[in-house]
């Protein structure tokens, strides 16, 4: 196979990746839009309850775009959290600003607000779980159980082992 070949089938695998990476956003964003685009959305009775439904709505929609987007971009952008909290409220500008043409709607700068919100907790629990999990992987990795280098832990275990079955016997 020559270079230009292997060149081509590399960036395929690349162009997959990207595809990969950013279709769940993709997918979301036209999600949101699709319930923007509803001139009249389900009620709840009681007027306080419908309001922080739909607030929560928008909090957690926002959430999710935000981990979506910031999963899209953390390959190699040491900023992704900022560049996808700021690509998440550009959305949920344009999104407003979509619903002044859907009849019976309005935009809301507090609905951009609620959505920052949601962007601003998405990010901070991603962060918390990535945080969570490096912080595992690194004690993992720094104090191993067994070292093959040094044998006396495994003397140790064969010594401990033998008092068990001594007292057991």
């Amino acid at each position: 196979m020559s270079l230009s070949s292997q060149q081509r089938v590399g960036s395929r695998r690349g162009l997959w990746h990207v595809a990969g990476d950013w279709l769940p956003v993709i997918v979301w964003m036209a999600v949101i839009f699709g319930l923007s685009h509803q001139s009249d959305l389900p009620h709840h009775p009681t007027g306080l309850v419908d309001l922080l439904l739909k607030k929560a709505a928008h909090v957690s929609e926002y959430a999710v775009l935000a981990v979506l987007v910031e999963r899209a971009r953390t390959r190699g952008h040491a900023q992704a959290p900022l560049l996808s909290g700021l690509m998440a409220t550009a959305y949920a500008l344009t999104d407003e600003w979509h619903q002044m043409f859907v009849p019976g709607r309005h935009a809301s700068l507090l609905d951009v607000l609620v959505d920052v919100v949601g962007i601003l907790a998405g990010l901070g629990l991603s962060a918390r779980w990535r945080g969570g999990r490096s912080g595992r992987d690194d004690d993992l990795a720094e104090e191993p159980i067994l070292s093959n280098s040094d044998p006396a832990p495994l003397d140790e275990l064969k010594d401990g082992q033998k008092r068990h079955d001594d007292l057991h016997s």
